[in-house]
């Protein structure tokens, strides 16, 4: 859209014109009808230029994603749901100002070309910017050099439209100390992250969600992994304040939560079968359900697929920007630098692919990204129209089976690499399993050698006992020899006395005895 004036604007500006240029006449008085100079209307003051009025911002069918995308944002950041409502929040009528002295004092401190170009951003508050292509065009090539660390916490709050802040009562601390004592549950931050201080500031962000901002009562709904994840590449940018993080956070929470999924979805399910019609086709026929992966991905891009922070940054950046629709155009390129793999492979091996950080392991390259022009409007009025047809009794039952199965598959890779750990384990095991077969083996064989000296021993003994008793046999033996020879010398001296009481008698008596 021109700057050109509105076509009554510029009626009124040739009017003044003509009157302005065309010179008084001395001689008019002398006109046929006499009529004098003071009947004549006086001349009319110089007129001042009317006020330049700024247009809204549009788009059009023709235009680029890249300025459509950026003019949505515009308009989602200025909606009313995108603004806090809660009495913690006052409206910040001095923030802009608090800006502007920011902005004053990055003038005078430095004179690079890029922070003077960013400066000019942050000063144009009805980003008029955003009127051609070409606006769009250089916003996305300075990011792409990178936004001057000292300038981007200002782009943030400006492109966000961060006009609130806590109220004189609450600060930072005081909600982080009420979070704390709330009802709760904050493990699954403590596992998220070991940063101190994006755990405080993921709990305060966890109480204004379920404890202020959420109507019901016994519901509570744990932070998503976007926000988990973004919160980490905030807390990095160390010229904000804790309070601005908090700020930033809450917008882009917002921003995650309004985001129509299953339309995203769609959109980057129609982009990959315009642009990349083999590829798509190839991994529908495996009956690979894509949308459980770019639920992964929208989640886990930050913390899972580039271990450079500076990419991470610029993909904030962009987002904050342009919205999802640059995480469509990631994805859409991510897929066309695997193109060649993916339609190499099938199965199982596919699907672990497409899930897996490999699929982003190549160089990133953010001008290819860019260069990627799908047509979101196409693709949005497709989406609408079938759900609008859509009107069978199975259509809720449809989309809960799923968003069901899309939770599935993700346990499904969950459990897959749990799997992949067991398996490790198993292995461990079975190697100690085996070095304790190993050691039961050679017990064994001592055992039974132990055993086979003790069948010995006991064999030397027995030999022993026998031995032993046969001594002793012959010891008694010895002995009751002894005591019946004692007995025979015993019964022979019986005898002998016997002869002997004989003999006397019959020499006392010669009579001879009865009997005899």
């Amino acid at each position: 859209m021109s700057d050109q004036p509105l076509p009554q604007e510029q009626v009124a500006q040739d009017t003044q014109d003509s009157l302005t240029s065309v010179p008084i006449d001395d001689t008019a008085s002398e006109q046929p009808n006499n009529v004098s100079s003071s009947d004549l209307p006086p001349p009319l003051p110089p007129r001042k230029d009317s006020p330049h009025i700024i247009q809204p911002l549009s788009f059009t069918l023709s235009d680029g994603i890249s300025k459509i995308s950026a003019v949505r944002q515009v308009e989602i950041y200025s909606s009313p749901q995108f603004h806090e409502t809660s009495d913690l929040f006052v409206n910040n009528t001095l923030g802009n100002d608090t800006i502007r002295a920011k902005i004053d004092v990055l003038k005078g401190e430095s004179d690079n070309e890029d922070i003077q170009y960013w400066v000019g951003i942050v000063e144009d508050y009805s980003n008029q910017f955003l009127k051609g292509n070409e606006g769009i065009d250089q916003v996305e090539q300075k990011v792409i050099s990178g936004i001057p660390n000292e300038v981007r916490y200002l782009v943030y709050l400006k492109t966000l439209q961060v006009r609130y802040k806590l109220s004189s009562k609450e600060t930072f601390s005081s909600l982080l100390n009420k979070a704390r004592h709330a009802n709760g549950s904050y493990e699954y931050i403590d596992k998220s992250t070991q940063d101190s201080n994006a755990k405080d500031l993921l709990i305060i962000l966890d109480y204004l969600v379920n404890e202020v901002g959420s109507k019901a009562e016994h519901t509570r709904v744990n932070l998503t992994k976007f926000v988990i994840n973004s919160s980490a590449v905030i807390n990095q940018i160390q010229e904000f304040s804790p309070e601005e993080r908090l700020y930033v956070l809450l917008k882009l929470n917002k921003l995650y939560q309004n985001l129509i999924k299953e339309e995203f979805f769609y959109k980057v399910n129609r982009t990959l079968e315009d642009e990349l019609t083999d590829v798509f086709k190839h991994i529908t026929l495996q009956g690979i359900n894509l949308n459980s992966t770019y639920k992964e991905i929208i989640g886990n891009f930050f913390n899972k697929y580039f271990e450079d922070f500076s990419i991470n940054l610029k993909i904030l950046d962009f987002v904050i920007f342009e919205g999802f629709d640059f995480i469509l155009r990631l994805i859409v390129w991510a897929v066309s630098c695997n193109k060649e793999k993916i339609l190499q492979i099938d199965g199982d091996e596919l699907l672990e692919f497409i899930n897996s950080k490999e699929l982003f392991s190549g160089p990133v390259n953010f001008q290819d990204i860019l260069n990627i022009q799908p047509e979101i409007i196409k693709y949005e009025n497709e989406f609408h129209l079938i759900h609008a047809n859509s009107f069978n009794s199975n259509r809720n039952e449809l989309t809960n089976l799923r968003e069901v199965n899309d939770d599935l598959m993700i346990k499904v890779n969950e459990l897959k690499q749990k799997i992949d750990t067991l398996q490790t384990t198993h292995q461990e095991i079975m190697n100690q399993s085996k070095e304790y077969k190993e050691q039961l083996s050679t017990a064994q064989q001592v055992n039974e050698k132990l055993t086979q000296e003790k069948q010995e021993l006991n064999q030397k003994y027995e030999e022993l006992t026998m031995k032993e008793n046969l001594q002793n046999t012959i010891k008694a033996n010895k002995e009751f020899y002894q005591r019946n020879n004692e007995l025979q010398q015993q019964v022979d001296e019986v005898r002998e006395k016997i002869e002997e009481m004989k003999v006397k008698l019959s020499k006392v008596s010669p009579v001879p005895v009865e009997g005899q």
